[in-house]
C-alpha cells in the first residue's frame, strides 16, 4: 500500500522520486455506535465534543460544523 501511495504521489510531484520512507504507520478513524456531538461544561467554559464519524466524516462535516457553531454560541 505504501508503494502505491508513493507511486501516485511521484506521478503528481516528480521531485518525490528520491524520497525516503522513514516509517509506515496507520491512522485509524475513531468509531463508536453513534457520533458524539455535545457540549460539556468545563470550568467557566465548555468543551464541545464532535467525533466518532468513522468513514462518514466528510459527508457529515457540514451539518456537524453547523451544530458545533450553535453549541459554541449557546448562552452567550
Amino acid at each position: 500500500m505504501t508503494d502505491r501511495i508513493l507511486r501516485r504521489c511521484r506521478d503528481i510531484e516528480p521531485r518525490l522520486r528520491d524520497a525516503e520512507i522513514i516509517e509506515t504507520i496507520t491512522g485509524l478513524r475513531p468509531d463508536r455506535p453513534s457520533v458524539r456531538l455535545e457540549a460539556e461544561p468545563l470550568g467557566s467554559g465548555r468543551c464541545i465534543h464532535n467525533y466518532g464519524h468513522s468513514s462518514n466524516g466528510v459527508t457529515l462535516s457540514w451539518g456537524c460544523a453547523r451544530d458545533v457553531v450553535r453549541l459554541a454560541g449557546a448562552d452567550r
